[in-house]
């Protein structure tokens, strides 16, 4: 039996791959005979690119979508960090009251 050993390819070639595909020069079956993969692959490929294309002309770059993200992220530990102190003083309140 041979093992599957799965392939990793560059980004500069996944996009390469996609760009000759939408420049339809050659069929599918040729592009993906020339560089060795999957026709289902390169069609993947094809439409990340066709998909995310449009974001490359937007306002906002991806730095700033990150950044974004990130900062919201931060609030979110924020909260989760008051809220479980929160519980925690609850918890504490509850077993003084069942003291006394």
């Amino acid at each position: 039996m041979e093992s599957s050993i799965k392939k990793t390819y560059t980004s500069e070639f996944k996009s390469k791959v996609a760009l000759e595909l939408i420049y339809e020069v050659e069929t599918l079956t040729q592009i993906c005979s020339k560089y060795q993969i999957h026709p289902t692959q390169a069609g993947v490929w094809k439409q990340r690119l066709l998909k995310g294309a449009p974001e490359l002309f937007g306002d906002r770059t991806a730095t700033t979508r990150i950044t974004e993200l990130e900062k919201e992220k931060l609030d979110m530990f924020d909260t989760i960090g008051k809220l479980a102190h929160e519980v925690e003083w609850l918890k504490k309140r509850m077993c003084v009251g069942l003291i006394r």
